[in-house]
């Protein structure tokens, strides 16, 4: 969560910083994943096969 920590740490010390309203996990700040890579990840095969 060091990103997150850094967030917060620039926010206090600059308030005026613009921040986003993101959840605090680190998966929000990172960009999505391409489909056949949630198809991993997620068990299914991408296309249907098995």
């Amino acid at each position: 969560h060091m990103g997150i920590d850094f967030m917060d740490e620039v926010c206090r010390v600059y308030p005026e910083f613009p921040r986003k309203e993101l959840p605090r996990s680190p998966w929000a700040h990172l960009p999505s994943l391409p489909p056949a890579v949630e198809a991993i990840m997620s068990g299914a095969h991408p296309g249907g096969v098995a």
